[in-house]
């Protein structure tokens, strides 16, 4: 049986695994700017999101936080109670996936996989600027373990880590290879080192693909990836 969807995620992992990253409150809370554009409120009434716009700065096009929905929809669920001061953006939605209790065996063929850490943050950041840019920051890496593949100059191509974590489920994410190294399993490679390692802690795998995303979804389930919910992201930011 696949695990159920995971019920708050943002709020329940700035709740415990990364409460050192925690901005906010009883009501509402954030990561910082520089760690991960997500944020959650405890309830949708207008004092949480009251509390959310005091989280963010106004004007500020690079401090734009997203919402996660469990379930898809035209209007976010909580547009009723948002103040004037908070804008919505267009949604993203996304499918949940869980992976399988037990990897598949990885290829003997790939490069050495190598830990990342902060040395390497510049050409993380670079790298998925290129091959993937959009919810990456620049300490992202910050939240999980990251891994990486290097061409033979020794330039990194290829990376992976994780994102969201809640005691027993890690979210992989920042998967992405340079354009010129595609297609050489080098992505795979990274997925299956992460669901290796999380499944030797006792870890559960799980990921979000967005839904117009056909190629890597496909990709997802023949690595045993299967669809748990259907959650849609809602961007907002503040405008006064």
């Amino acid at each position: 049986m696949s695990p159920a969807p995971l019920d708050n995620l943002v709020w329940h992992a700035l709740a415990t695994t990364h409460s050192h990253f925690r901005l906010g409150s009883n009501l509402a809370c954030r990561y910082p700017v520089e760690i991960s554009p997500f944020a959650a409120v405890s309830e949708n009434s207008p004092a949480a999101f009251e509390k959310l716009a005091s989280l963010l700065t106004p004007d500020d096009p690079d401090d734009r936080v997203h919402i996660i929905e469990e379930a898809p929809g035209a209007e976010p669920r909580f547009k009723s109670v948002l103040p004037p001061s908070l804008q919505i953006g267009p949604a993203l939605g996304t499918h949940q996936m869980f992976g399988p209790a037990s990897p598949l065996p990885s290829s003997p063929n790939h490069p050495p996989i190598h830990e990342l850490n902060s040395a390497n943050a510049k050409e993380m950041i670079d790298l998925i600027a290129m091959a993937f840019p959009g919810f990456y920051r620049s300490e992202t890496y910050k939240m999980g373990a990251y891994f990486g593949i290097r061409n033979d100059n020794g330039e990194l191509v290829a990376m992976a880590g994780e994102r969201l974590c809640i005691p027993d489920c890690h979210e992989i994410s920042g998967v992405c290879t340079h354009p010129a190294h595609t297609g050489k399993g080098y992505a795979h490679a990274l997925m299956l080192h992460l669901m290796r390692r999380h499944s030797n802690r006792g870890l559960k795998s799980f990921l979000h693909v967005g839904t117009r995303n056909a190629h890597a979804l496909g990709v997802y389930q023949g690595m045993g990836f299967q669809i748990t919910s259907s959650p849609t992201l809602w961007p907002i930011h503040r405008i006064r």
